[in-house]
Formats: C-alpha cells, sequence, structure tokens
C-alpha cells in the first residue's frame, strides 16, 4: 500500500508539465503585480538613494621607437611586408606597463595631493582633503556597512584604534600606506581606470566622480602624472649619462684653463729663450695642454650626444581624446536600476507562487517515503 502511495505520488510529480504551471502563475497574476509594484518601488528608492556620479575619460597615444607601442595589426602587418621594428629596449616602460605603474605606491600617493574643484570649496583642494573631509557617504553605503559590514568592523574595532597615521618607517626608500590611505586607495581603484588597448595601442583614463569638473581635473591629472612617471624613467639613464659627463666636464675645463694659463705665462716670460731647456719645458706644458684640451673637447661633444640621446629617449605623446566635462550624470543608470529591480521582483514572485505549487506534492511524496 506504501508504495502505492508513493508511485502515485512520483506520477503526479511526473505529470506535472509546464502548462499546468504556466496556468496556476497566470491564475495567480495579482500576486506577481504586486510584487512588480514593490520591486518598482524599491528600483525607485535605489535611484534616489544613489549619488549621481559624471565619468570623464581621455585618450593618449604613446609613441616610442619600439614594436612594443605599435597596435598588435600594425606590427603584424609590418612583419609580414618585411620590415623590421626592431627589438623593444629593456631600459624602457612600453605601453602595456602604464596600467602597472597606475597601480603603484609612488603613483597612488602622488595623485593623492593633486588637487580638484568641488562646489563646496572656493579654491582647490587635494584630492586627498577631499576625500577626508568633503566627500559625504551614499546611504547605501553607511546601511551596507552596518549591516553586511558590521562583523567585519567589530573585528577590526577590536585589533585596536585607527588613527590614519602611519608609523614610522626609518628606511625613506621604503613606501607604506596609512589606514586613511587604504580606504582612499580602495576609492581610486573603483573611480579611476587606466586601460592599454592592445589592438590599436593607445592608453585610456577613465575617472568617476560626484562633480564633472572634478571628474575631468582626476583625468587630467592622472594623464600629467602618468606621462611625467613614464618620461622620468625612460630618460633615467641617459639622463644619468649626461649628469656624469656634464661633472666630468666642470673639471676637465678648469684643468684645461688651468695648463692653458700656465702656457701662456711660460711663454710670455720666455719669449727670447733659446736654451734647449727652455724649449723642453716649453713642448712639455703643451703636451699637456693638447692632452688636456684633447679631453675637454672629446667630453663636450659626449656631452651633446647625450642630450641628443636624452631627447630620443623622450617618449612623445599625442592627445587623441581630451579629458572633457561632461554635465550628463553616467550612474545610476535610472532605466538599468527600475527595470533591472523588476524583472527581479517578477522571477521572486513567479519563483515564490511555483514552490507554494509544487511543495505539497514533494511533501507528499517526503512523507510517504519516509512512512
Amino acid at each position: 500500500m506504501e508504495e502505492k502511495n508513493i508511485e502515485s505520488v512520483s506520477k503526479k510529480l511526473g505529470q506535472i508539465d509546464f502548462v499546468d504551471a504556466l496556468n496556476h502563475v497566470i491564475g495567480r497574476k495579482k500576486l506577481v503585480f504586486k510584487y512588480l509594484i514593490i520591486s518598482f518601488i524599491i528600483g525607485v528608492l535605489l535611484v534616489l538613494l544613489t549619488p549621481k556620479e559624471y565619468e570623464s575619460s581621455a585618450i593618449i597615444l604613446p609613441q616610442i621607437s619600439s614594436n612594443k607601442g605599435l597596435s598588435k595589426k600594425y606590427s603584424s602587418i609590418a612583419s609580414l611586408v618585411g620590415i623590421d621594428l626592431g627589438q623593444p629596449d629593456g631600459n624602457k616602460i612600453v605601453p602595456t606597463l602604464y596600467p602597472i605603474i597606475a597601480e603603484g605606491a609612488p603613483f597612488q600617493k602622488e595623485i593623492l595631493q593633486k588637487k580638484i574643484n568641488i562646489k563646496e570649496v572656493g579654491t582647490p583642494i587635494t584630492l586627498y582633503e577631499y576625500l577626508q573631509k568633503y566627500k559625504t557617504r551614499a546611504f547605501l553605503d553607511v546601511f551596507k556597512e552596518y549591516t553586511i559590514g558590521l562583523p567585519g568592523k567589530i573585528f577590526r574595532f577590536g585589533k585596536g584604534n585607527d588613527t590614519g597615521l602611519s608609523q614610522k618607517v626609518l628606511d625613506s626608500t621604503l613606501y607604506q600606506y596609512s589606514k586613511k590611505e587604504k580606504q582612499y586607495i580602495s576609492f581610486l581603484e573603483h573611480h579611476l581606470i587606466i586601460s592599454f588597448d592592445e589592438n590599436d595601442g593607445f592608453i585610456k583614463i577613465k575617472a568617476t566622480m560626484r562633480e564633472p569638473v572634478a571628474a575631468a581635473q582626476l583625468v587630467k591629472n592622472a594623464q600629467n602624472l602618468l606621462q611625467k612617471f613614464i618620461i622620468d624613467y625612460n630618460i633615467k639613464k641617459s639622463q644619468d649619462e649626461l649628469k656624469f659627463i656634464e661633472e666630468r666636464l666642470v673639471v676637465v675645463r678648469e684643468e684645461y684653463r688651468e695648463k692653458r694659463s700656465i702656457l701662456g705665462n711660460y711663454r710670455d716670460r720666455n719669449k727670447n729663450g733659446i736654451l734647449s731647456s727652455t724649449k723642453n719645458r716649453e713642448e712639455q706644458l703643451k703636451s699637456e695642454y693638447d692632452l688636456v684640451y684633447n679631453m675637454y673637447s672629446e667630453l663636450s661633444s659626449k656631452r651633446e650626444s647625450a642630450k641628443l640621446q636624452v631627447e630620443k629617449d623622450t617618449p612623445i605623446f599625442t592627445e587623441l581624446q581630451p579629458a572633457l566635462v561632461n554635465f550628463e550624470p553616467s550612474a545610476p543608470n535610472v532605466i538599468k536600476v527600475i527595470v533591472g529591480a523588476m524583472l527581479i521582483g517578477v522571477l521572486i514572485g513567479i519563483t515564490w507562487i511555483l514552490l507554494r505549487f509544487l511543495a505539497p506534492l514533494f511533501l507528499d511524496y517526503l512523507t510517504n517515503k519516509e512512512d
């Protein structure tokens, strides 16, 4: 008898088809509509409670004497027609590494000290000051922190007070983040994106802020700082060589002037000298002068060559698309948020109806199976 009951319930479960489920959902369409209305209201609240974000972007094209600076398609075309683009210089930063520079501590610390304009303050302030004093937290962020993030907040509180200050480090060459800086770096990771397009070979810098002017300024600051980092690194070797040559040139120049003065004074004192010792001494002084003069001339020539090398190693950046102030908010997307919330609400409503429809059959099946 029990086996017959189980078989009967199993048959009922197997006989449930899509049409029966659909008819059941249609019969409860009022409930689905209620979920739709509730989700619509939730979507509207999300839009109202989410602060507006404004986006700005810039596109730059780095020009370097390396096939790494070209796009993939142009490099492949050049290789097909037999054009040798040469091997990249290992001492140069290639464009594929630019996003990594933006993730480094030196870049992130310096970008926080760059100034932007906001409405609340009449004069420009640093991004660090803005995040510390003037950036208001969204209601949803606070709600998330004290609900989902509450356990983590309690754990961090138990570890000690957050003073926001860095501990002293004896080695000045080491970088470290304070607690506050870690929070602001997290902001940068989500609101400042630097990417390299490998197909077309350009760098895109995109920033989102709550004020359109500040977003464009953040893009421009990041662009200028990135170019400075790249130029400084790429020309470091040639600049060091130029500095060394100029330092040597200063020393040799003084020695050259000294030898020239000694030779001139000796000749003036011995205009009518006929002794061989006098001539020998003059020849010795002349040899010393010529040697220093040749060194001075060679270093002068090398200095000019080193200057040219610095210019050659300096990468050129072409601004294809400058940072623009966009007064149309990029977020929240009203249509996407509301429509998405409504779709989720409808799915929840349908799922709930189907679960209530199938639950009695499953309970009967489980009860008979246990008996």
